[in-house]
């Protein structure tokens, strides 16, 4: 199994296009390759199974997920362009992970190729090519014109007979989700690479915590297939639930083996789900206190995208204004997603999905704006400016006072008449309440009503006791401390 990889247009799809002899470069969005695929070939008889990773820096998570599932990779410089930041970034990684590479120099074809500065710029990062004297191996390729493509697989061939790749097709088999969506007719699929034993239409199988007789297997020409031997991609039909990129396939011919394995991945899910839910509720607590957040709502084709936009979009985060994905899904842009956005006031972003016709309408009505995407650099490049709108309006707390909480009158889903003391400062109507409890932050609040003595007034003072509408979650306590501010937008 090999993984291509390089930076995004030194020719990765188009060496991939050469081996499969098929066109697929055209219907790429941007040329860009936006999704894993597999494909296999053949040379000397014996089949080689490439995995297609993109190149932008968006996908990180994906070429990463590819490469601790690959047995070799090749590394793809262009001749005209040398070394760049992404290349040493694979790199690094195949060395991380032990994964024996060849560097496959294109573009030898163009005018402005220089094969010697590319081996130059290897040697400079210890990487000292076969033909200086060092054990880089390098083969200069003209994907476009199919030179030297026969020697590139040999080398590929020499690698996996020096590594003494074996797996044995007898076994029971197992392998790794490399895409899965959710398909309208269908339901779930997955591609799933074959690691070891074979794949058989009508098995039985877990992945995660998800079970399913396999239905239906297709090869990367969507052409049916009854089995799957090692190094093979297929997609599979038959899951009842849409599996997560990169969980493990595994097949199981014993019921009580099948009841006791799922019913141990629902365990560990449960409490890494827990977990999960800890860190992100601190992580809420510690940044809700000052810095604006965009709220995205993200509708995608495929969880690996999905992944790979995610971690992108984090990656922009500053402290003075953050994106947080408050929803996120696969499939096509429907009216829930439009009526969510309207409620949260949050973006609407599709990625390789239609938005349904209802959808359109509603959006217009309720004026929510669907920003659709077929390039993940595209989406990346409209959403900094967009935090930096939030940066510029920073929002300014000046503190008016503290009360302590001494009872709880009422307590509705979203409000709550409480009574305190005002220890410190003063308190008024219509300002913003941090509520604290031993020092910690707990949540955020609006106070709308104030009492002194069964009146309503509009503001106490330190000593006065008094009560309050608050406007928000109900999770005070007695002896809380709440916080009144004052908000200014600059």
């Amino acid at each position: 199994v090999v993984v291509v990889m390089g930076h995004v247009d030194h020719g990765k799809t188009r060496l991939l296009d050469a081996f499969r002899k098929t066109n697929i470069i055209d219907s790429e969005s941007g040329g860009i390759t936006q999704h894993i695929g597999a494909y296999q070939t053949k040379i000397k008889d014996r089949l080689i199974t490439f995995l297609d990773t993109p190149g932008h820096e968006a996908f990180k998570t994906m070429r990463s997920r590819g490469s601790k599932i690959a047995d070799v990779a090749i590394v793809i410089v262009a001749a005209d362009d040398g070394l760049q930041p992404q290349t040493i970034e694979v790199i690094t990684l195949c060395q991380r992970e032990n994964l024996p590479f060849i560097i496959a120099i294109n573009k030898i074809d163009k005018d402005n190729a220089d094969i010697e500065r590319v081996k130059k710029e290897l040697a400079d990062i210890n990487l000292v090519p076969e033909d200086w004297g060092g054990k880089t191996i390098c083969v200069p390729i003209s994907a476009k014109k199919n030179e030297n493509l026969e020697t590139l697989l040999e080398m590929v061939l020499l690698i996996a007979d020096m590594e003494e790749l074996k797996s044995n097709p007898d076994a029971l088999a197992a392998g790794t989700i490399i895409e899965a969506h959710k398909d309208k007719n269908e339901g779930p699929v997955a591609t799933v690479l074959v690691q070891t034993g074979t794949l058989r239409v009508g098995d039985t199988i877990i992945v995660g915590s998800v079970a399913g007789k396999i239905k239906a297997m297709r090869d990367e020409f969507n052409e049916d297939v009854q089995k799957a031997l090692p190094a093979k991609p297929v997609k599979i039909l038959g899951l009842k639930e849409t599996p997560a990129v990169g969980d493990i396939l595994e097949t199981i011919n014993d019921p009580k083996l099948l009841k006791q394995k799922l019913k141990e991945s629902k365990r560990n899910k449960v409490v890494a789900t827990t977990q999960a839910n800890i860190i992100s509720k601190k992580n809420e607590n510690d940044d809700s206190d000052d810095i604006p957040t965009l709220p995205i709502i993200l509708k995608t084709d495929v969880v690996g995208s999905q992944e790979a936009i995610i971690e992108s979009l984090v990656k922009l985060n500053t402290a003075k204004a953050q994106i947080k994905i408050i929803k996120k899904g696969l499939g096509n842009i429907n009216d829930k997603d439009v009526l969510d956005a309207k409620s949260a006031k949050a973006r609407l972003i599709g990625f390789h999905v239609k938005i349904a016709k209802s959808a359109e309408s509603l959006a217009l009505d309720e004026k929510v704006s669907i920003y659709n995407y077929e390039i993940i650099y595209k989406l990346l490049e409209d959403m900094e400016p967009e935090l930096d709108k939030i940066k510029a309006q920073e929002t300014l707390r000046v503190q008016l006072g503290e009360m302590k909480v001494l009872a709880i009158f009422k307590s509705e889903k979203n409000s709550m008449i409480v009574g305190g003391a005002v220890i410190k400062g003063k308190v008024q109507s219509d300002t913003t309440i941090k509520i604290t409890r031993d020092g910690e932050f707990i949540d955020l609040g609006i106070i709308k009503e104030l009492q002194c003595n069964k009146e309503i007034v509009t503001e106490a003072v330190e000593g006065q006791q008094c009560g309050i509408t608050y406007k928000g979650r109900p999770v005070i306590q007695v002896d809380d401390i709440l916080e009144f501010y004052q908000e200014k937008t600059e």
